[in-house]
């Protein structure tokens, strides 16, 4: 008898996320879309301006690259921009 075995091989991809906050009230409700759409995240940094902008800096891994969820952190309140780009551990691609 012969048995083939299909190995699937999950493919998960690290990003940068930027998202530009027109003040911290959508912090948590993007941390949250976060946490149901990434396999990992990690804030790396926070910036905070005088006119109460932040802007939040995080580690995403994705698996194959779905970026989806990216337009409806957008689309929250509050939410000025994001900016999604490749990561490598060291620096951006």
């Amino acid at each position: 008898m012969f048995f083939a075995i299909w190995l699937y091989k999950k493919t998960f991809n690290p990003y940068i996320l930027v998202v530009h906050l027109e003040n911290s009230n959508a912090e948590e409700v993007v941390m949250r879309m976060l946490h149901q759409n990434t396999n990992r995240h990690v804030l790396k940094g926070k910036t905070f301006s005088k006119d109460g902008r932040e802007e939040l800096i995080v580690e995403v891994l994705l698996e194959n690259g779905e970026s989806g969820f990216v337009r409806e952190i957008q689309s929250i309140p509050n939410v000025e921009d994001v900016v999604m780009a490749g990561y490598n551990g060291d620096y951006m691609q």
